[in-house]
């Protein structure tokens, strides 16, 4: 019977709720299969105990407490034990789904270089210094027992299994072949000394087990290995390790130093502790010679998902000799930058719940939160999450080049039955090596413990030191209720992907739900409060600012509350109350991005340029090594018409971030404003190479639109339209187009009047935003639709609001009625409000007006600003 089934489970069967899909090794402990866990939907691995092993219902009871006792081994280089059950006789474990390739399947295609095998070294260190922490001793340590994973780290697997399973007696059959002992023993070439005596084992044993693997890896053979059994164990028990330095050249002296060690044959001459063993690898020391190693394999090939072989193996060699994977462990931790400018990367869910993935993103945006509120008083600079995701960060590259961060915390959350598990890295964004790592356990019905838990482990991360004081601020998180905290949490991380219309109803549900829980949750309220403000944003409905609104006042006393008031009122024209609920915030927390940005906004809208520009540097003094106020800064100074210092805040940004977009955007929009045509088509051509915007295409097209290239405006305008559909400004700039365009100019009514339906309702809600009426009104003039015309035209020149576009737009709509004077005398303020002779002289609807004489003289004694 059980045969029958355990043939049955190496074709697509099942085992209690475990599909089992197809299997992926074999060995004297079992056969092992990669199934899929029906009641938590994810990739698990099931190891079927060898017929017999356990011998009654005793004997599992005792097996199935040890090995939940495992379980709670948790270390992001071991493999984690999630079950044990029985079916029909059939014994078998449930662990964690590790991708990738053995080290023994990896060593088919030649030994891994030394430094790569440090770096493996370490992370193997690691988990040997986990796991005997916790008294556990692995005793069947072998390559066929690490696994490296696509990204290149190593994973340690069957922990303590050996010695759950019945003892066989390694020396019953001492005439069979090696192969076979090994099955039977265990495996014999990874055997301690002592272990072949029959003495009492412990930590040590493992060591003596990572020496040979250590040799295995960096010289592609066995330091004791011999066809006849007999031979094998004699040379174990009595002939001296061969020093690999003598087989590899290249070899760091630190490798050499720790096989030796570990593989003296006593345990006393040996190393004592796998920490031990950690801080020799801390100190790498020279290599032996400078003869050239291998250079790395140049093809890669992608094999089936489902086998592991040699096409696996050549896969995971480009991936480990390209990742540097190493943590420092034991000793003194790896130094940190004086200045640390951190981003927090979304924590990547594991499980494919939208729920868990909303309440990991969520955690991170909490971290990052909390850890901002420190930079006031420590050498700290955090990117806020909403930058992150608006950048669509997700990698420490991207960090480091769109952002300019010097460290990353990157990480994994997976959901484990009624735990959660957090693992991250700190990571060095220039060098991308691993500075710092750690996992983290915790109740899944307990969010604020995981959360505690998390945050400390960061502290101690980035060396930092809080006072009471600080650890109490940044505990508060608004609420005593675990169910409405978990809630906030999976709102804030939907409403971080707000790109996706779903996830903002989402958010508004997960919001209400923890309001349900507690009523008084003021920062619930700022996030339903948000919640709505992108429902108005994704649909333009009206109706959902209301709503907007009355949720923020209800969290008005929270700082969070004033910012979303805050958002709201500068969303709705009301630019007063903008400024009082930003300066509240800031008042409650001086380190808060958005809430400079929203002020330094609604002073411009106010006419108070001098107090705007102060709030941008404020902001600047309070990050300095952060593009963002840098970015804010130079498009405030756009406005100003002071191109030139503009410049020089969008080159900043791309030397602290040398691949974000927005630096090429906003210069290559400069350029546009400057006349310096070519040069945007280069600058934003780059921008489109990194990742295609929206808002490069804009700016790429009114290049071509001004070089009179109208039909590549237009492409790039509708471009524009198929990364943002409901785009105001793309849509009246293709009509723009269009109208040049002979053959399109029925096109272009069609476009103007979608741009006017656009903007009607953007002005329903903010009918103070005097560039916008200027716009509107130029859409109703080519649409000879006069009376609407003249209405927002009239309302935008009322204005305290003296920008350049205004009187642009302005002297076209009264040159499109035959207007030419007042046409002339709007060109005139324009100028002199820094509009560019350059820009003017090229916009096609004014070509009529190049012969006038006094367009003339205006366009030869205007200079730029």
């Amino acid at each position: 019977m059980q045969q029958a089934l355990l043939q049955q489970a190496r074709v697509p069967g099942k085992l209690g709720h475990y599909r089992i899909d197809d299997k992926i090794g074999a060995g004297g402990m079992g056969e092992v299969f990669r199934a899929h866990d029906e009641h938590l939907d994810r990739e698990v691995a099931i190891k079927i105990l060898p017929p017999g092993v356990l011998q009654n219902s005793a004997a599992r009871h005792n097996f199935r407490r040890e090995a939940m006792a495992l379980s709670k081994l948790n270390h992001p280089s071991v493999a984690t034990i999630f079950d044990f059950d029985t079916q029909d006789d059939i014994d078998f474990l449930v662990m964690e789904y590790i991708p990738g390739v053995t080290l023994s399947d990896r060593l088919l295609c030649g030994p891994i270089p030394g430094t790569l095998a440090l770096e493996l070294g370490v992370q193997l260190a690691a988990g040997l210094v986990a796991a005997h922490e916790h008294g556990v001793i692995h005793r069947d340590l072998t390559s066929k027992n690490l696994r490296i994973t696509p990204d290149g780290r190593l994973k340690i697997l069957d922990f303590g299994l050996a010695r759950l399973l019945a003892p066989v007696d390694v020396a019953s059959e001492p005439t069979m072949s090696s192969t076979e002992a090994c099955e039977i023993a265990g495996t014999l070439d990874y055997m301690a000394p002592e272990q072949l005596r029959g003495e009492p084992l412990d930590a040590r044993s493992d060591l003596w087990a990572a020496g040979v693997v250590l040799f295995e890896m960096v010289t592609g053979r066995l330091p004791f290995h011999d066809k006849a059994f007999s031979v094998t164990i004699d040379a174990i028990l009595h002939q001296p390790a061969p020093n690999p330095a003598s087989i590899v050249h290249d070899l760091p002296a630190c490798l050499e130093t720790a096989i030796l060690r570990c593989l003296e044959k006593s345990p006393g001459d040996r190393m004592q502790t796998a920490a031990e063993l950690a801080i020799v690898f801390r100190e790498p020391g020279e290599k032996r010679s400078t003869v050239p190693i291998n250079p790395p394999v140049q093809s890669i090939y992608k094999p089936n998902r489902r086998k592991v072989g040699y096409l696996a193996a050549l896969a995971v060699i480009f991936l480990v000799t390209s990742l540097n994977i190493g943590k420092p462990l034991g000793g003194s931790p790896a130094p940190l930058p004086v200045m640390k400018h951190l981003a927090v990367l979304p924590f990547v869910a594991v499980d494919p719940d939208t729920n868990a993935r909303a309440f990991s993103q969520g955690l991170s945006e909490a971290l990052t939160a909390k850890l901002t509120q420190l930079t006031t008083k420590h050498p700290l600079q955090v990117v806020p999450a909403s930058e992150i995701r608006a950048q669509s960060i997700s990698s420490v590259e991207q960090a480091h080049t769109i952002l300019g961060v010097n460290l990353v915390f990157e990480g994994s959350f997976r959901l484990s039955g009624p735990l959660i598990r957090v693992t991250y890295d700190l990571v060095d964004a220039r060098s991308r090596r691993v500075l710092r790592a750690d996992a983290i356990t915790a109740d899944a019905n307990d969010p604020f413990l995981l959360e505690d838990q998390v945050v400390d482990s960061a502290l101690r991360s980035l060396d930092l030191e809080l006072t009471w004081q600080e650890r109490h601020r940044i505990a508060s998180r608004g609420t005593t209720e675990p169910a409405a905290y978990d809630l906030y949490l999976r709102g804030r991380g939907y409403l971080l992907d707000y790109q996706d219309p779903e996830n903002t109803k989402k958010a508004i549900a997960a919001f209400t739900e923890a309001l349900q829980r507690d009523p008084q949750y003021a920062p619930a309220f700022a996030g339903l409060g948000e919640g709505y403000w992108q429902k108005f944003e994704q649909t333009h409905d009206s109706t959902w600012v209301q709503q907007a609104e009355e949720a923020c006042r209800h969290a008005n006393a929270s700082s969070v509350g004033h910012g979303c008031l805050g958002t709201v009122f500068n969303g709705t024209g009301s630019y007063e109350q903008a400024a009082q609920e930003f300066e509240r915030e800031l008042k409650i927390d001086p380190t808060s991005d958005s809430a400079y940005r929203g002020l330094a906004y609604a002073y411009e809208k106010l006419g108070k340029a001098d107090d705007a520009e102060r709030t941008y540097l404020s902001a600047i003094k309070a990050r300095p090594r952060y593009w963002a106020g840098y970015s804010w800064l130079g498009v405030f100074l756009v406005d100003q018409g002071r191109y030139a210092e503009s410049l020089e805040m969008f080159a900043k940004v791309n030397e602290l971030a040398p691949d974000n977009i927005r630096g090429y955007n906003n210069r290559g929009g400069i350029y546009v404003l400057t006349g310096r045509f070519a040069e945007a088509e280069t600058v934003l051509k780059k921008s489109l190479n990194i990742r295609p915007t929206a808002d490069a295409y804009l700016n790429l097209g009114t290049a071509d639109f001004y070089l009179h290239k109208f039909e590549d405006a237009a492409s790039a305008y509708e471009q524009a339209l198929k990364l943002d559909s409901q785009n105001r400004t793309a849509w009246g700039n293709l009509a723009d187009a269009y109208y040049w365009i002979p053959a399109k100019r029925k096109d272009a009514l069609d476009a103007y009047r979608k741009a006017t339906t656009l903007g009607e309702e953007q002005v329903r809600v903010n009918p103070n935003n005097a560039v916008l009426r200027s716009y509107l009104a130029v859409y109703y003039a080519m649409l000879n639709e006069r009376r609407s015309a003249n209405m927002h035209l009239a309302k935008a020149l009322a204005s305290h609001d003296h920008a350049p576009d205004i009187f642009l737009n302005s002297a076209i709509i009264y040159n499109q009625f035959g207007n030419s004077a007042d046409a002339i005398l709007s060109l005139k303020k324009g100028l002199q409000l820094g509009l560019l002779p350059v820009v003017a002289s090229n916009h096609p609807s004014l070509d009529n007006l190049k012969s006038d004489p006094a367009v003339k003289a205006l366009f030869d004694t205007s200079k730029v600003q």
